[in-house]
Parts: C-alpha cells; sequence; structure tokens
C-alpha cells in the first residue's frame, strides 16, 4: 500500500525538527543503534524491549497502521522512517557529543580556577558571607557509567572557605583521571555514530522481525 503524501520524507525531516513526540523518539533510536554498535551487533533482551516501545510509540505517531497487510512493502516502508529518525537522532547525539567535548576538555582548567578562586575569598577580609561557589567535575554513577556532575558548596565563612580550597585542590588529580577517561568515551562515542551513519541499513535490518511485530500489533 503507497504512503499518502503527508508521509513524504521531507515531511517526516520536518517532523523531527518540530514535534516534541518524533524528536526524542529519534535519539533514543540513535542510542539503541549507538548501543548496538558498542555491543558487536547485539542488543541485550531489555535494549530490544526498549526499541519495540520506541518503534509502536512512532508507529502510533507515523501512521504505520495504513501499512498493516501490505507483506513485501510494510517493513521496507516503515524501514525508511526508521532510518530517517535514526539519522536524526544520531546527527543530535554528534551535536550533543561536541558540545560535552569541548566543556570536558576545559573542565580541570576549571576546576583549577574554582580551586583558586575559593582561596582567594577565604583571604579576603572582605568578603562577605554565606558564599555560594558552583562547579562541574566527572564521576562514575551508581551504574559505573562516566557523567558530569555539577556541585554548589556553600562556604560560611574564611576557614571553611580555607578548608574547601585545600579540599578542590586535593582531588584534582582523581578528576583529571576521570575526566581524561570521558573525553575517550566521548571520542569512542563520535567514531560509534560515524559507523551507525555509513551503515545504517545494518541496524534497520537487524530491526525487520521487531518492525513485523510492531505493525501487527498496530492493526
Amino acid at each position: 500500500m503507497p504512503r499518502t503524501a503527508v508521509r513524504g520524507p521531507q515531511n517526516l525531516k520536518s517532523m523531527l525538527a518540530q514535534s516534541t513526540e518524533i524528536e526524542p523518539i529519534s535519539r533514543r533510536l540513535a542510542s539503541l543503534a549507538l548501543a548496538q554498535v558498542a555491543q558487536d551487533g547485539a542488543l541485550n533482551v531489555r535494549q530490544n524491549e526498549l526499541l519495540r516501545r520506541h518503534f509502536a510509540t512512532a508507529g502510533e505517531a507515523l501512521g504505520w497502521v495504513d501499512w498493516a497487510g501490505d507483506e513485501g512493502d510494510s517493513v521496507l516502508g516503515v524501514g525508511k522512517d526508521v532510518a530517517t529518525m535514526t539519522k536524526g537522532g544520531a546527527r543530535a547525539l554528534a551535536r550533543d557529543l561536541k558540545a560535552e567535548l569541548a566543556s570536558k576538555q576545559v573542565e580541570v582548567a576549571q576546576i583549577e580556577k574554582t580551586a583558586a578562586t575559593i582561596l582567594k575569598l577565604s583571604e579576603n577580609s572582605k568578603t562577605a558571607y554565606p558564599v555560594e561557589v558552583t562547579y562541574h567535575f566527572t564521576v562514575r554513577d551508581s551504574s559505573a557509567e562516566l557523567v558530569t556532575k555539577t556541585d554548589t558548596l556553600t562556604l560560611e565563612g574564611p576557614t571553611e572557605a580555607a578548608s574547601a580550597a585545600a579540599n578542590v585542590e586535593k582531588t584534582i588529580p582523581s578528576k583529571t583521571k576521570l575526566a581524561d577517561l570521558m573525553i575517550l568515551d566521548i571520542k569512542e562515542k563520535q567514531v560509534q555514530i560515524d559507523v551507525i551513519m555509513k551503515g545504517m541499513s545494518d541496524f534497520v535490518e537487524s530491526s525487520h522481525q521487531l518492525l513485523r511485530e510492531v505493525i501487527l500489533n498496530l492493526q
């Protein structure tokens, strides 16, 4: 069954830019495609279920039910939508990674600057307390993933400020190590996104069975 005019590729690209429903799905699909590349082409059970849910949401938004019963063209038809959405999501992730990398590359310098700023505050008799100082650094979350954390220090007096400056300075080596690891992680993801963009057909083809099931369930 042919797609109707409103389902054209250009319209879908417009929807990616404008829709509050489609754009997040495109990012989630790209994230799963990224995971598939990182895991040597295989998603785990939980990831496959997430992929099924994202396909179902996309199918409802894009009218994939129109393809139901068209055995020959259904998967090929919706596969084009999947490719368009995943490419859009991958481009968005690439932009995020570029910005994150730029920020991460100056993170340690900013931490050093924060320590120096707090020390100057502690030494300045005119400092009006309490003072809040916010800075960013890299940590491992509960699942051992490298993430950026924001911490705000509330300084109540010169002694506390001097102690905080010393503590921040003391942690710079360990924070530098984690920041460097996250830079490597970001660069690896950038390479993987290039792999996704060049091999989009692999992701789509690996999803054919899930797409068939989703289309049937939309009837």
